[in-house]
């Protein structure tokens, strides 16, 4: 069966992650938190207050997110997955 998003996907040539449509045109970003706030506040004729916010400029790991440090380290007592 076709997912919800498939059809979108098809549409916008949508190939990876993350992809950025907005208002039906595909934006380039880097991946940094501040990158896409800036890429999404740029597609507002008035941006938002919330585009003022001041975000990481440091850029994801590829794969899954950022890699572990000592402060996003799960201590023995956090909830983990098997």
């Amino acid at each position: 069966p076709m997912l919800m998003f498939d059809a979108e996907n098809e549409e916008y040539g949508v190939r990876g992650s993350p992809t950025l449509v907005i208002n039906g045109a595909q934006l380039n970003s880097a991946r940094s938190p501040a990158a896409f706030l800036a890429t999404i506040c740029g597609a507002f004729n008035e941006a938002p207050a919330e585009c003022d916010e001041k975000l990481s400029a440091e850029n994801p790991s590829s794969g899954f997110g950022y890699k572990a440090t000592a402060a996003t380290t799960p201590s023995a007592d956090a909830a983990q997955c098997g």
